[in-house]
């Protein structure tokens, strides 16, 4: 389960791809946790003003952000444009 070792704070700005739902597989950044959930964008359907809430236990955990991007998304100064080059660039490197 991934809340057994990370924190709700810490997982801000992070990659992650969705284990479950109809939107199984898709990746996004995740941009807000508490209590169980995580709201989730992926810059394109997903957009930053309207985030997905999920089930942290639905998602599994791919990469985290660095320091400057997870500030960026908790200062809600992030652009879907940049949430877009973040995931596409992921998938080049991950997959």
């Amino acid at each position: 389960d991934t809340g057994e070792f990370m924190t709700e704070n810490n997982i801000i700005g992070a990659a992650a791809v969705s284990k479950a739902g109809h939107d199984k597989d898709r990746s996004y950044i995740i941009i807000e946790a508490d209590k169980g959930f995580v709201w989730l964008c992926d810059g394109k359907k997903r957009k930053f003003e309207l985030p997905k809430k999920k089930s942290i236990k639905h998602i599994r955990i791919l990469k985290h952000g660095d320091a400057d991007f997870a500030g960026r998304v908790l200062s809600n100064s992030i652009t879907d444009e940049e949430i877009k080059y973040f995931l596409r660039h992921l998938e080049v490197m991950d997959v």
